[in-house]
């Protein structure tokens, strides 16, 4: 199975594109503890349960969005036209999503999601304020999925 590829001028990209619609709100994810699936099944069992989180980050994606890998378990979306709330409405979706096992795996992984909404031409600062929520909403409550309380605008 083909590993899911690194794409964060993509994410980048679409949210510079994203500019006519006023507003985006990225969320990025972040896998829990996605170290021991790799130290204790294997690299190849990793790489399957990459491909599976990605088509369900993809499923969860509106159409106009953009999902993309960015890291080695982290993920970033674009949801150009989106505020914080619609974007929790979409991360929501994708942990529903998440709940099921990886088809052929018996593993359940858990994500953390810090979300941000804000100007779509703030192309470097939305990301990394979506960076510093993700790693807020891990530290504050791991075990509970989606943890990062949604900021309005960019003028936080």
């Amino acid at each position: 199975m083909e590993r899911p590829r690194k794409s964060p001028e993509k994410a980048r990209e679409r949210l510079t594109s994203a500019a006519d619609a006023g507003m985006a709100a990225v969320p990025l994810v972040d896998l829990n503890d996605f170290k021991s699936i790799n130290d204790t099944h294997g690299h190849q069992i990793g790489t399957v349960v990459l491909a599976g989180v990605a088509k369900r980050l993809r499923a969860s994606t509106p159409p106009a969005g953009t999902a993309a890998r960015i890291g080695g378990d982290e993920f970033a979306v674009v949801l150009p036209g989106l505020d914080a709330a619609g974007a929790a409405q979409v991360a929501r979706c994708f942990l529903s999503l998440l709940d099921e096992p990886v088809p052929g795996q018996r593993l359940q992984v858990r994500a953390s999601v810090g979300l941000v909404d804000g100007d779509p031409r703030d192309a470097e600062r939305l990301p990394q304020r979506a960076d510093a929520e993700m790693y807020r909403a891990k530290r504050e409550a791991k075990a509970l999925r989606l943890l990062s309380v949604p900021q309005m605008s960019s003028s936080s």
